[in-house]
């Protein structure tokens, strides 16, 4: 979880901008109601929950361009907690 006290800070930044912006959007919104068959019920709430979800993934994009990961220069823990739902949704 880093080498230093900079490292440690960025990856758990990293870490709470993923779950605060990104995950809860997939975990609540888009997810649940894909799985239980509901994805139809009310697909403009579904359009626009997922124009959040890409916009969040693309300013997480964004904030981490200057590095090959998201906190840095090698993978860390915040790589890890964005990587299944981050793979998921850039590829649907």
């Amino acid at each position: 979880m880093g080498r230093t006290v900079d490292e440690h800070g960025r990856i758990w930044q990293r870490v709470n901008e993923f779950e605060n912006y990104v995950r809860d959007l997939l975990d609540v919104a888009i997810i649940p109601p894909l799985l239980r068959g509901h994805a139809n019920d009310d697909p403009e709430a579904k359009r626009t929950y997922a124009v959040r979800v890409f916009a969040a993934l693309g300013w997480m994009g964004q904030a981490s361009s200057d590095a090959p990961y998201i906190a840095g220069d090698r993978i860390t823990g915040a790589d890890i907690v964005a990587a299944p739902p981050h793979r998921t949704a850039a590829s649907s």
